[in-house]
C-alpha cells in the first residue's frame, strides 16, 4: 500500500490496495468552528457525516460507490473507484474552505451520522 497526495487532494491522502483505494484525512482543523458552532468537535466521525450529507444532497450518485470506516481521529473513505474519492475530496474541501456549504451540511445532519 502505498499513500499518494496531489496539491489538488491536500489535506485528503489517497492510498491504494489491492482492490481498493482509501481516502484519508487526519488533520481537523479547518472548519473547527463551525462544527463547534453545531455542538460537534471537528474529527473524523463528524467529517464522515458531512461527507454522507454532501453525498446526499450533491452527489447522490456516489452513495453506491462511497464506503466509510472513520475513527474519532481519522476521516477514511474507500471504494474500488479512485474518481469516485476523489470527488467526494473536492466535495469536503469546498466545505472545508467555504462556510456556507459546511453550515448547511451540519444543519442537515442526523446525529446518527456524527457517531
Amino acid at each position: 500500500m502505498s499513500p499518494t497526495a496531489s496539491n489538488d487532494l491536500l489535506p485528503f491522502r489517497m492510498v491504494e490496495h489491492a482492490n481498493s483505494t482509501s481516502l484519508i484525512l487526519t488533520t481537523f482543523d479547518q472548519g473547527a468552528d463551525v462544527f463547534e458552532a453545531y455542538g460537534y468537535d471537528a474529527g473524523g466521525y463528524a467529517w464522515q457525516g458531512v461527507a454522507q450529507t454532501l453525498i446526499q444532497l450533491r452527489a447522490p450518485h456516489l452513495a453506491s460507490q462511497v464506503k466509510f470506516d472513520s475513527e474519532s481521529s481519522m476521516f477514511t473513505a474507500y471504494g474500488a473507484a479512485p474518481a469516485a474519492l476523489v470527488e467526494l475530496a473536492h466535495l469536503m474541501r469546498e466545505a472545508m474552505t467555504t462556510r456556507a456549504v459546511l453550515e448547511n451540511a451540519l444543519s442537515q445532519v442526523t446525529p446518527e451520522q456524527m457517531d
